[in-house]
């Protein structure tokens, strides 16, 4: 087993560097330069993984720069897989150097349930002001440092789980929790609604607990395995309960 935690030699030589990931990389298609690829990503982390080079902040930022779309993944023709090698490069980095300020502040404002209801249902006052809609997601209407003109989902005003819930179906089976999440529960709130509607017309009931946090996924993916694995636990114990 090499430096970074989880990942070995035999995995990281499996990419045998033939650039399909190039064709379909988003990234790529910015920068051009080869370290933006997975190849080239893999590369840097067999590097580092044999103790040829150290993890600085240069190959800390060519590991952020990467959406973990995972197109690359699901075109690489000997089925690297790239997602694990990316998150456990990321969490090195984030060992050492901590998180990107923008990746924090996402991070921080996702993982508290409050802090999000908060700042969405104020957003969904102001957004008309602060964002042109598109489709049903918003674009910024100024671009911010690092990021651009940010693209996000329309901002509800109510969380779908204000309150715990259950949506009684006719002669229902038995009764399902639905994890919503913070998507569903800030920005997609038809869409859950509709959920439960399909749900209730196969014969199941439906309960939505109100205390839920994020999935974790924005921390996961940025390289924060603690903060990821407290928001787990955290969902966890609420359904246990």
């Amino acid at each position: 087993m090499g430096i970074i935690k989880g990942i070995t030699d035999e995995l990281l030589e499996k990419c045998v560097r033939c650039g399909s990931c190039r064709s379909v990389c988003p990234v790529f298609k910015v920068t051009k330069e080869d370290p933006s690829v997975a190849r080239g990503k893999i590369f840097l982390a067999n590097m580092i993984n044999q103790g040829k080079l150290e993890v600085n902040k240069e190959a800390a930022n060519i590991f952020n720069l990467c959406t973990t779309c995972l197109r690359c993944q699901e075109i690489c023709p000997v089925m690297v897989n790239y997602e694990e090698i990316a998150i456990s490069s990321r969490s090195l980095s984030v060992k050492k150097f901590g998180l990107p300020i923008e990746k924090k502040i996402i991070v921080e404002t996702m993982s508290k349930r409050y802090l999000l209801n908060a700042i969405t249902r104020i957003g969904s006052t102001f957004q008309r002001i602060l964002f042109k809609q598109k489709g049903f997601n918003n674009v910024l209407r100024f671009n911010i440092p690092k990021l651009g003109k940010i693209l996000i989902p329309q901002m509800k005003g109510r969380p779908f789980n204000y309150k715990s819930r259950k949506f009684e179906a006719k002669n229902g089976k038995e009764t399902l929790i639905f994890f919503t999440g913070c998507m569903f529960n800030n920005f997609y709130t038809q869409t859950a609604e509709n959920v439960v509607k399909v749900l209730n017309a196969l014969g199941y009931s439906v309960f939505v607990p109100r205390e839920q946090y994020c999935c974790g996924a924005p921390a996961l993916f940025s390289g924060d395995l603690k903060a990821f694995e407290e928001l787990r636990e955290k969902n966890l114990k609420v359904f246990k309960e």
